[in-house]
This record gives C-alpha cells, structure tokens and sequence, in this order.
C-alpha cells in the first residue's frame, strides 16, 4: 500500500467517510465528521504511521487535506 493510500485509509477510518469525500483542495471543515476533535485524532495518527511530528504551527496551518499530504513530504514522507 502506498503513503497517499496509508493516509487516506487513516482519514477514512477516522471520519467514516468514503475515499472520494477526500480532494485536496477541500478545508477540513468542508470534509463530513472533520471537527477539531477528529483533526487531533488525524494528526496524532498520522504522526505515529508515518513516524514523524509536526510542530504546532504546522498543524495550525494545515487547513486542507492536501496540506496534510504537504506536510508528510515535508518530513520526507514520499506521496505516491
């Protein structure tokens, strides 16, 4: 399985939304079940699966679905 599947499946599974629900250009607020709440789970998930951390203002500042994938390959995390 590849990075944009490994995140994606996080995402999905997080919010019980389906894969299509998930574009880049979509603000976390835009995306069903992607409160405040279910963005701490995301992130902290995301964190752990890929084995990176971001730092605060990374996460303040990431406010679309695409920006999270950014954020990854920010750390080195390869999207395929």
């Amino acid at each position: 399985m590849g990075n944009t599947a490994r995140l994606a499946g996080i995402v999905t599974g997080i919010l019980g939304v389906d894969t299509k629900e998930l574009a880049d250009a979509r603000k976390v607020g835009e995306i069903p079940n992607w409160d405040s709440f279910n963005n701490l789970q995301i992130i902290s998930s995301v964190e752990e699966e890929f084995g990176v951390h971001f730092t605060v203002d990374e996460i303040m500042n990431a406010v679309t679905y695409g920006d999270v994938k950014r954020l990854l390959e920010k750390h080195g995390v390869k999207m395929d």
